[in-house]
Parts: C-alpha cells; structure tokens; sequence
C-alpha cells in the first residue's frame, strides 16, 4: 500500500523527532522507525543535558571545559556553535513540555543544575535520572501540524517533611481549527504510554512524592481532554521507585497505564514498564 508525505525521517529518537516536527509545520511527515513510538535509543539517556544556565556561567567556561576534556579531538567552531545554541535548544524542549527537575522553595523554585566530570560549573539540566525518557515523553505527545500556543503552570507544596505535591498543568490554544486540519502530522504504527490519540485540549497531572530514606516513590494521576469533535477525554496513573545505593548508583522502576476515548467514545488503553540503573562518576 503506498504511503504519500512530503517529509521523510528516518530514525525517532531526539534528533528524528525534533526535525519531524519542525517539518510538520510545512507538510505532512512520515516518521520511520525501526521499533515503535516512543523506543528509541535516545529514551535510555539518563545523565542530563549541559547548557549554560546560571549567571554564574559562561559560554566561555563551557568552551574551555569542552576542548580540555576533549583533548584535542574537539573542532573549536563545532564546540562554539553546538554551546552558544544550547541554552535556546533547551528553552525549546521546555516549551514542548520538558520537565527538568526543580529545586528550592516553593515560591522560589529553580532548576537543579548538576556537575559532572569535566565541568567547572553546575550546567548539567537532568530529569531525575531518566532524562532521556522524559524529553521523548514530551516530543511524543507534542501536538503536530497546528499553529497552536502551549501555556504550562506548575506549583510544589510540602506536605510533611519528605512529602512533596506537585501539580502541574498545560493548556493550549489553537489558531486553526483542529477538526479541520489532520492530526496525523507524524505517522507511526503502535502507540504506548503518554500518545496523545487528537488533540490536546489541557492536561492536568498532580504528583506524589516520598522520601523514605534511600528510597524514593512518586505517584501521578493525569486527567485531560482532547479538542470536541477529534477524541473525549485522557486519564491515566503511574508510579515510580528509586533506591540510591550511594551517592553514584541508583535504580528505579517505572510502571503506567493510559486510557483514552477517541471522538466516537470507544476506549482505547496502553501501558508500559520501565526499568533503569543511573550511575555518575
């Protein structure tokens, strides 16, 4: 059966999904991969992305720790461009819905910037150690083919002393109507865990988490709807569980559960399993 587009990527991990949905803007993308959505060898990145952020760093110290560490092999201009972009590459998985983890108070939260070797200063923007996994999370369920705004809020209470809520909220506004212009900006077969089925009216997700001692455990419920006329609604429950052995080594295992109902209110349920081991040296 043959399959017409005017766009063709190959490959669905950061760089292929990145590209197939800055394509989507012109036309209509086919998305080959060899497994399926959102697999990708990108999703088992874990360690975080280095991009200038804090005031106290610059893109120079940035350059200077990148051809040290480097040793030579490094081509100066291709460190000059890759850092000097990275802070708007970051801003850009940001407003596609990235969540990098936060820290600090409530009323005054930031990002937490990590250090690793070869880095003078903290720059290293992670996702607890799943960062990977949360960046395809988010280019996955990014709305295709719509001139559309996106507004996100969050917020994080403390409610006993290793106890933290936290809930957050994406709304977005479309300035075609959705019911006229096709999703299937990205074709792919198969779907798993955080696909939206249309478009996205709002999403809701408030967030659990425990500290007990070396062990970590998250809870998260996400409830949404998706634009009249193209699906009904989103819900699903997930959780986490990490035990840090040291101050390098950690494991977690992830396990969610996604039902949605499409325009013609028949149910349509996905799951995954998830497993990872983080170390830092």
């Amino acid at each position: 059966m043959p399959v017409e587009s005017d766009f063709l990527v190959l490959g669905s991990g950061l760089a292929g999904l990145t590209c197939a949905l800055r394509c989507a803007r012109q036309g209509r993308v086919l998305l080959v991969t060899k497994d399926r959505l959102p697999e990708s060898n990108s999703r088992y990145a874990q360690g975080g992305i280095a991009s200038v952020w804090s005031p106290e760093d610059s893109f120079e110290q940035h350059i200077d720790d990148t051809l040290i560490a480097g040793d030579g092999l490094c081509h100066r201009d291709a460190v000059e461009v890759v850092v000097r972009e990275g802070p708007d590459r970051v801003r850009d998985l940001i407003a596609l819905g990235t969540h990098f983890d936060l820290r600090g108070d409530p009323e005054d939260r930031e990002y937490d910037l990590g250090q690793e070797g070869g880095h003078s200063r903290r720059r290293i923007l992670h996702a607890s150690d799943a960062t990977g996994q949360e960046i395809i999370r988010a280019l996955n369920g990014a709305p295709v083919n719509f001139d559309f705004e996106r507004f996100s809020a969050g917020a994080t209470a403390t409610l006993f002393l290793d106890t933290d809520l936290t809930v957050l909220g994406d709304a977005y506004v479309y300035n075609q109507d959705p019911t006229e212009v096709g999703f299937a900006g990205v074709a792919f077969l198969g779907r798993d865990m955080g696909l939206p089925i249309a478009p996205l009216r709002y999403v809701v997700r408030p967030e659990v988490g425990h500290r007990f001692g070396d062990l970590t455990a998250k809870l998260w419920a996400q409830v949404g709807e998706y634009v009249p006329g193209t699906g009904g609604s989103t819900t699903a429950l997930g959780g986490r569980v990490q035990y840090r052995f040291s101050s390098a080594l950690k494991v977690w295992v992830a396990l969610s559960g996604q039902r949605d109902v499409d325009a013609n209110d028949n149910p349509i349920r996905s799951g995954s399993v998830a497993a990872g081991v983080g170390y830092r040296w």
